[in-house]
Parts: C-alpha cells; structure tokens; sequence
C-alpha cells in the first residue's frame, strides 16, 4: 500500500543510517556504506510507496 512506510536516511561522505516506522509503528533500522554496492543495497530495501526523507 502506497505510503506504508516513513523512511528517513542520514547521508554521510561514507556511510549511511536508516530508519523506516510502519503505519502500524514498528520500526527497523539499517545502514551501510554509500558506495555503489551499498547503494544500490539500501535501494533494494527501500518499497514502492514508501515515503522518504533525506
């Protein structure tokens, strides 16, 4: 469902966090490094819909 999830990550030069808060308000975090497979890892957890902040 589009808007199911709140997402926020904070960027750095090398890393990342991120934290995602369901509707129902549960919460799972995560992070990595910003390089490309990193990224390209935190895309794949992110959902269609899912509402991100930056």
């Amino acid at each position: 469902m589009e808007g199911e999830r709140f997402v926020g990550i904070d960027l750095g030069k090398r890393t990342y966090e991120a934290c995602a808060i369901s509707r129902g308000g549960s919460m799972e975090r995560w992070n990595g490094k910003t390089d490309v497979v990193g990224r390209e890892r935190l895309a794949a957890r992110l959902r269609y819909g899912d509402v991100v902040g930056v």
